[in-house]
């Protein structure tokens, strides 16, 4: 089995089913395998183009596709940001030109067990991997909406580093 492979096992199963057991309060998995590009660069070859190590890796960090996995445009132009955890597919979709985010069930501001209201992750026991939502909320805040629409609550207002920044506060309930 491939280290990634580990990783998603261990993520999507084993940490969700452990968390089930009655006096476990958190479960953590560390050392996982995410994906990564490394790049060889030939010196020469730079060199004979005049590029610099800097504008390659300024090159390199802009075209991160860690962001957005992909960009619908029209009238408005809209990106899909890929926000596993809900589920592994889960992506939100953000309308650039009128600062709207659609976050789906990543998170919320209403939860459906409790009732508590405010920016909050749903509820481990609709979630694949809260850990995963964690970590897929730093795709979100670095985006500018001016209102988040979720699939449980009323929109938000507050701004997407807010409502991170309050979701990350309360954790996995």
């Amino acid at each position: 089995m491939k280290p990634s492979e580990v990783d998603e096992y261990t993520e999507t199963l084993l940490a969700r089913q452990i968390s089930t057991i009655e006096g476990v309060a958190q479960v953590g998995v560390f050392g996982s395998a995410k994906y990564a590009v490394r790049i060889q660069a030939d010196p020469a070859a730079l060199a004979t183009r005049q590029i610099g190590i800097d504008k390659l890796v300024n090159a390199v960090a802009n075209a991160n596709v860690n962001l957005a996995t992909g960009a619908l445009n029209g009238d408005t132009r809209s990106t899909v940001i890929h926000t596993g955890g809900h589920t592994s597919g889960h992506v939100a979709l953000s309308i650039d030109s009128r600062k709207v985010l659609l976050a789906g069930d990543l998170l919320c501001t209403l939860n459906p067990l409790t009732g508590r209201r405010g920016p909050q992750l749903m509820p481990r026991a609709f979630n694949l991997s809260s850990w995963t939502i964690l970590d897929s909320l730093s795709k979100l805040e670095q985006l500018e909406a001016d209102v988040m629409v979720f699939g449980h609550g009323d929109p938000w207002q507050g701004g997407t580093g807010d409502a991170v920044r309050l979701a990350r506060a309360t954790g996995p309930t």
